[in-house]
């Protein structure tokens, strides 16, 4: 794009532009919670590696993230073990009035914890990634699909809690100029300095509560000069 003769006067710009995403870009390296993210979202997966990204820099060799998430994964199979307890059976029977349920359950749960010691712990690893993509997906329903994927994905879905809770940036206050869009720029983008910072302070302590207002502080007639104005 910036070798086109079209874009040649803002050819300075693009250059600029790339150099720039491309530092923040190579900053991904330095960290494998990004690319476990995208793993653990089954909208996503492995997909958008394998499609964007070069065979070398898939392999763990290369990137060292594959083999990093995998070491991940094993740790939390390890940590999950260690932390289940054996539920007594007969604990079943105060949870139901029925012994005949309560004795059928006892035996179900028997099956699957012995089924679960002997379960492979890269099988569940295999079928999540081998299972249909889930594309229509939103982002706000991915703790609820961890949530109900809980008991098939137990591995996963710990790992899910862990690095899925990761703030996506570390600036707070962030928050505090996306806010102020339409009041800097949509609007009321000739708003001074000082003026546009005493309305951010301003709309913050009453978003957090510590401006209350109880009555009408203002009176919006006082600025026009008529009743025409007003109307």
């Amino acid at each position: 794009m910036a070798k086109a003769g079209k874009f040649a006067e803002i050819k300075t710009s693009i250059e600029a532009g790339l150099a720039n995403m491309g530092k923040w870009y190579q900053r991904t390296d330095t960290s494998a919670a990004y690319f476990i993210s995208l793993v653990l979202n089954p909208a996503y997966k492995l997909a958008y590696f394998e499609d964007k990204w070069d065979d070398e820099w898939l392999s763990p060799s290369a990137s060292g993230k594959g083999e990093y998430f995998r070491l991940q994964y094993i740790s939390t199979y390890f940590d999950l073990k260690s932390i289940q307890t054996d539920i007594d059976p007969t604990l079943l029977l105060t949870l139901s009035a029925s012994y005949s349920k309560s004795w059928m359950m006892s035996t179900v749960l028997t099956c699957c914890q012995l089924e679960r010691k002997k379960r492979d712990p890269q099988q569940e690893l295999k079928e999540y990634l081998d299972s249909p993509l889930i594309v229509d997906l939103h982002d706000d329903g991915l703790i609820r699909w961890w949530g109900h994927h809980s008991t098939q994905y137990p591995i996963l879905s710990k790992m899910a809690c862990d690095y899925l809770a990761i703030q996506g940036s570390a600036v707070s206050a962030e928050r505090a100029f996306l806010s102020g869009a339409i009041t800097g720029t949509h609007c009321c983008n000739r708003l001074s300095p000082d003026i546009f910072e005493a309305l951010q302070l301003l709309k913050s302590t009453y978003r957090n509560g510590r401006v209350i207002l109880s009555e009408p502080c203002l009176d919006a007639t006082m600025f026009f000069n008529t009743a025409d104005d007003v109307e």
